[in-house]
């Protein structure tokens, strides 16, 4: 695969991901990824591996998180539960919610809206870029 190659499927992999914001859907997979962009699924694990340093799960869930912290920011969500938060931002358990809100901020949800509030809404986490491993940034 070309580097010209790798940049298009990247570019499509964003423009359905973070465009279309299918990450927010609980049952988008990396097939359907792959069958809507016309992307050989091969193909698509292999750029996300090298353009995004993440598998697609990984990456999914580093966007759902990200949207997440803006919901538990604000205060106009604070009637949500942060269960029905995981829900809005498309995960489909609980328990996967948690757990990856806490690989990617090192915080659990409730103890996060808990500190917003404490704090007035002001963030202690960059909502803006979330780091994980592999220091690949989420914007």
């Amino acid at each position: 695969m070309t580097v010209k190659n790798k940049e298009t499927i990247k570019k499509l992999i964003e423009k359905k991901l973070l465009g279309e914001k299918k990450y927010l859907v609980a049952d988008y997979t990396a097939r359907k990824l792959a069958e809507e962009t016309g992307i050989n699924q091969r193909y698509l694990s292999e750029v996300l591996r090298q353009e995004f340093n993440a598998n697609y799960a990984s990456l999914v869930n580093g966007y759902r998180v990200k949207e997440a912290i803006k919901l538990l920011s604000d205060s106009h969500f604070r009637d949500l539960s942060i269960e029905d938060i995981g829900d809005k931002v498309g995960f489909a358990y609980r328990q996967t919610f948690y757990a990856a809100f806490v690989r990617f901020t090192g915080t659990t949800p409730r103890a996060f809206r808990l500190q917003q509030e404490q704090m007035g809404g002001t963030e202690t986490v960059n909502r803006n870029r979330i780091r994980i491993k592999g220091n690949t940034e989420y914007e």
